[in-house]
């Protein structure tokens, strides 16, 4: 290696400084490794928000409607299960129930199956960007909120739709959906402590190139 200065030539020949210099050229030259690092940084970190209800602000609740429908849902879930259908009194029958709406609203926000949540992966690494996201077709909603346009839904071939009234539920062959207002949940979000770790690994990254 050559340095100039002032006219001056000094030839530095060390075998560790070039095996640094060396090392530190390949890794600029391959940041896969860090970008997977960072990759998996940023999914635990959206796993955490999840966790926390939204961070750093805590996402909108549940409006009550969706709170009565949820537990509509468990009653009727609950009321198909063998153990409820085999129960001899009613008062085991509305504690099964009474059970089942418990579990549900014990559910975290935009956990009630917990799909959306595990379907945040790791997907392209390249030498400069690492992503992460989901492939459901509900995520980006919940991540930036929007409007679901009133619609006809249909069940499928020798299927049947469980739809809730007043009275219940009842089964239909398809079942008009009024329009739906969802709130944006952010959850595809970094905090300032995951910016920090971040840059913390790519200095890391680099210095042990440097170092050895």
């Amino acid at each position: 290696m050559a340095v100039l200065s002032d006219g001056f030539q000094i030839i530095v020949d060390d075998e560790r400084v070039m095996a640094a210099l060396t090392a530190l050229r390949e890794k600029t030259g391959n940041l896969r490794p860090l970008m997977g690092g960072i990759g998996t940084v940023m999914i635990r970190s959206v796993h955490q928000n999840f966790e926390a209800q939204g961070r750093p602000s805590r996402w909108k609740p549940r409006s009550v409607k969706t709170m009565m429908s949820y537990e509509e849902q468990a009653v009727q879930s609950a009321r198909r299960t063998k153990k409820h259908q085999t129960a001899k009194s009613a008062a085991t029958k509305s504690r099964i129930e009474s059970q089942a709406v418990e579990k549900m609203r014990g559910n975290l926000i935009l956990q009630r199956s917990g799909a959306l949540k595990q379907s945040v992966i790791l997907g392209d690494v390249t030498n400069n960007s690492a992503e992460i996201g989901s492939s459901l077709t509900y995520a980006r909603i919940h991540q930036i909120g929007g409007t679901i346009k009133a619609h006809t839904v249909r069940a499928r071939r020798k299927q049947s739709l469980l739809i809730p009234t007043q009275n219940g539920y009842i089964f239909r062959k398809e079942a008009h959906i009024p329009e739906i207002k969802m709130p944006a949940r952010p959850y595809l979000v970094l905090q300032q402590h995951d910016l920090d770790v971040i840059a913390a690994m790519a200095v890391d990254y680099l210095a042990r190139g440097v170092i050895g």
